[in-house]
């Protein structure tokens, strides 16, 4: 049963949606992760992230052609996946959730994948404001 709700959960490259919470996920492809000596620091670095969403602005950009530099404010910490995925056609896109001072970064490979997690990530944003 995990299998099949883990393969049918909102989720992109970086980021995913699981019993109403949104994680920012790490990646063994990252840099910093060969950096790590021991088993016990690499699998620290891989555990997901829940993503603070009270004051939260959420955006997904569609580019054309090209992926545009991600603006992040001046103090903010980035959690973003170091390589983003291939596309098939000539569009990428790019889901960014600012929250206080942090910007989290996913990267859907298609259309679907995109509108299926924006839409988790707007409801849960939604949430945590009423409930605030």
């Amino acid at each position: 049963m995990g299998i099949w709700r883990t393969a049918f959960r909102p989720h992109c490259q970086g980021l995913f949606v699981d019993d109403g919470v949104l994680y920012a996920q790490r990646d063994a492809s990252d840099p910093a992760f060969r950096l790590l000596a021991t088993q016990e620091e690499q699998n620290d670095y891989l555990e997901p992230i829940p993503v603070p969403l009270a004051n939260a602005r959420v955006f997904l950009d569609i580019e054309v052609g090209s992926r545009r530099a991600l603006t992040v404010p001046a103090g903010a910490t980035v959690h973003r996946p170091s390589v983003p995925p291939r596309t098939r056609g000539d569009k990428y896109y790019t889901i960014s959730i600012y929250s206080d001072d942090n910007v989290f970064v996913g990267y859907p490979g298609s259309s679907s994948e995109a509108r299926n997690i924006f839409r988790a990530i707007e409801k849960l944003v939604k949430s945590a404001r009423d409930n605030s």
